[in-house]
């Protein structure tokens, strides 16, 4: 696991938001988690270092996280956030990235288990910490090709450059009320295909 922190020191650790990026390198399309992870996280430096005039930096205290696969570990990492958001490739055929909001599930969930589903996560980190679960977003990107040592695909690099401008908008929101603006805002800013699906409470938009 991979982990960087981007707080002010005088503060304690609490986090605004939380990114979590799941994925193996060698796999594929499945990538595409971790290749985000290596482009926010210098970008996020970039912006903090160049605090000029004509460049907004990021107020917010922000948590990455880069994994292969989400753990009940991830439980106490994301205690002290106001938002998470996982970045994952998909195997579901669509067109286009989504973003769902997330609860937590009723099914019984182990401690023993070594990867875990995202609302298993959430869960867990209920049974464990005895209050309600930050608030979560998974970025699904459809991918296509998984084997060991592909490369990334054609249309999940072109969906890369599409969330990582949707990750700077986050990493720059000033509220977390902001999100489902910006989610919103992105949608419908681009109609020819390469846009953004967000689900919830049975809203859907293309």
């Amino acid at each position: 696991m991979n982990k960087v922190q981007h707080s002010d020191t005088n503060r304690r650790e609490i986090f605004q938001y939380t990114l979590v990026f799941i994925g193996n390198p060698s796999r594929g399309d499945d990538g595409i988690g971790p290749a985000l992870f290596h482009e926010i996280e210098p970008w996020l430096n970039q912006q903090r270092l160049g605090q000029t005039e004509d460049k907004q930096i990021p107020s917010n205290d922000i948590q990455l996280i880069e994994c292969f696969q989400l753990e009940p570990e991830l439980c106490c990492d994301i205690e002290n956030s106001d938002v998470v958001i996982i970045i994952d490739a998909s195997t579901t055929k669509a067109p286009t990235p989504w973003v769902e909001t997330l609860s937590d599930s009723n099914a019984p969930t182990s401690i023993w288990t070594h990867a875990i589903s995202p609302s298993s996560l959430l869960t867990l980190f209920k049974k464990i910490h005895q209050k309600s679960p930050p608030t979560t977003y998974l970025l699904h990107i459809p991918g296509k090709k998984f084997g060991l040592g592909a490369p990334l695909s054609p249309s999940v690099e072109k969906h890369q450059t599409y969330c990582l401008c949707l990750l700077q908008k986050i990493c720059l929101a000033t509220s977390p009320k902001n999100l489902k603006e910006i989610f919103f805002d992105i949608t419908t800013s681009t109609s020819k295909g390469n846009g953004l699906r967000f689900e919830n409470e049975g809203f859907k938009h293309a």
